[in-house]
């Protein structure tokens, strides 16, 4: 059977028919359990039990709660270890997904030209793919003699802001060709593919006889589902290659649409980790990102938002702001009115209040409680309760009403909470976010805060909560030059004296 339960550290492997045998004996759905659990407060999430009932790792911790609920030893339920490595911080190795054991679509490109490149003009373009964070592939015996370059973008999982970064390096890639090449023509390729690749990792359609005769000289071809992806972004229109269409131009600009993520590659790796790790795992972790004003931590976590999106993920954010302690901007209110979905409305919010809290079986006591944090009023006869409460039985119960809403709806599908510019906060919103941060972490809950460098936090005001606390702490640093000149290429009505100026001057800062 392996250690014993006492000497086991680190993911365990539980007995498939065990578990299923055990589950089907109460007569409980995977949900019906995970709420049964919640009752008696173990921190077992719906994803956690399917992870169990399929034979993949899972935490020890969740292994000891199912074992209680089943009422049986843990050695029952045991069929190995995985040994724990690292110390309390970034997913150590043993605690990373192994992402390759999973397909995972990336975005693909391909450089397609009749002519061969020159030396200098290859290097270039390899140089550009990777300053738009794109992974240059190694040419094999099995590639076609017209593909000049492949590469993928978004390894080991892509996300629409890399298949953006995709489409504006192939316009960076299609102008330097024309410019260096003009004589010839190229055709650059975009699409979905699985990662990892395998031997015959070539577009598709490479082998079909019609192929050649389907390219169109300078352009870019999209695959048609991707296409559809990018439409917020660019325009197409009809290509002669079946299931692709040809890109014509950019999308008008939109205010609400961010520039492609430049120079962060690195950052926004550990981010897919963190969060493949939490929907994996179904534990808690906190990304804190610190760096000087405009340097970039709000890019980077709308560019984390997107991620958190796409892997169906429920995403709330506050911000802590300068000017005044006006109730409505206090940042627990603005992610408590988030996680319950809210109206505006006074009525309405109340109604809605009442019926969540029901459908989620959490104690009716606590609606007095989420009211006060919200600013509503009370309901007749907690008035004059909730006034009676004097101040050190007041914010404990406050705590406990919140930990056990948080807990409750990251059972069904994990959270993203994010405060930006923790710098502003005061003494009383650090004990409280430090203790909410305390009281969910077997829950899967990722934290992701954001200050200045100059004013951080951490040390001072939050760091003693955070002792046992998962932590990954990005500092951002000024953008290098190569990423500060990416970043300014996607201003395209700006003439190239011109960036290169305003690169000069702003030292790597993205905002300046």
């Amino acid at each position: 059977m392996g250690k014993e339960p006492s000497t086991l550290k680190g993911r365990v492997v539980l007995d498939i028919e065990q578990l299923k045998i055990r589950r089907r004996q109460i007569g409980l759905s995977q949900e019906a359990l995970a709420e049964l659990c919640f009752r008696k407060r173990l921190c077992v999430s719906i994803a956690s039990i399917k992870r169990a009932e399929t034979g993949k790792p899972v935490l020890l911790r969740t292994a000891r709660h199912l074992a209680q609920i089943y009422g049986v030893d843990l050695a029952n339920l045991l069929v190995g270890s995985i040994p724990e490595q690292g110390d309390n911080g970034a997913p150590a190795a043993a605690d990373i997904p192994d992402l390759g054991a999973e397909r995972r679509p990336v975005i693909h490109l391909t450089l397609l030209s009749k002519a061969t490149a020159s030396a200098p003009l290859h290097g270039l373009i390899v140089e550009r793919v990777r300053q738009f964070g794109g992974v240059v592939l190694e040419p094999d015996e099995t590639r076609d003699t017209s593909v000049v370059l492949e590469a993928c973008f978004g390894t080991p999982r892509a996300y629409s802001s890399d298949a953006r970064r995709c489409l504006q390096c192939a316009e960076e890639l299609l102008q330097i060709w024309k410019s260096k090449q003009p004589a010839t023509g190229c055709t650059l390729i975009i699409g979905y593919r699985e990662w990892p690749l395998d031997a015959e990792r070539q577009m598709h359609c490479l082998a079909s006889p019609s192929f050649a005769s389907a390219l169109e000289t300078s352009s870019i071809l999209i695959e048609q589902d991707l296409a559809h992806a990018l439409s917020d972004c660019c325009v197409v229109t009809p290509a002669k290659l079946t299931g692709y269409v040809r890109y014509k131009q950019t999308q008008a600009a939109d205010r609400n649409t961010p520039f492609a993520m430049a120079g962060r590659d690195l950052e926004v790796q550990q981010l897919k980790t963190v969060l493949a790790t939490t929907l994996a795992y179904q534990e808690g972790h906190v990304v804190y990102i610190r760096g000087i004003a405009g340097i970039g931590k709000s890019r980077l976590i709308a560019e984390f938002v997107e991620m958190t999106r796409q892997d169906g993920v429920d995403c709330y954010a506050a911000a802590v702001l300068d000017f005044g302690g006006k109730e409505d901007t206090n940042p627990i209110r603005q992610l408590l009115r988030g996680v319950l979905q809210l109206e505006s409305s006074f009525a309405e919010a109340d109604r809605q209040l009442s019926a969540r809290i029901g459908q989620l079986g959490l104690p009716a006591d606590y609606l007095m409680f989420y009211r006060a944090l919200l600013g509503l009023p009370q309901a007749p006869g907690d008035e004059q309760v909730y006034a009676a409460m004097n101040h050190a039985t007041r914010v404990p119960r406050q705590l406990e009403a919140l930990v056990a809403l948080l807990v409750r709806e990251s059972l069904e599908r994990p959270l993203v909470l994010i405060i930006e510019d923790l710098h502003w906060a005061d003494k009383a919103l650090f004990d409280v976010v430090g203790r909410l941060i305390q009281a969910v972490r077997e829950a899967p809950i990722i934290w992701a805060l954001t200050s200045r460098l100059e004013q951080d936090p951490l040390e001072r005001q939050l760091r003693n909560y955070l002792t046992d606390v998962p932590m990954t702490v990005l500092e951002l640093g000024p953008l290098r030059g190569a990423a500060a000149a990416m970043l300014a290429l996607q201003f395209r009505d700006v003439g190239p004296n011109y960036r290169n100026q305003c690169v000069a001057r702003a030292q790597g800062n993205p905002l300046f």
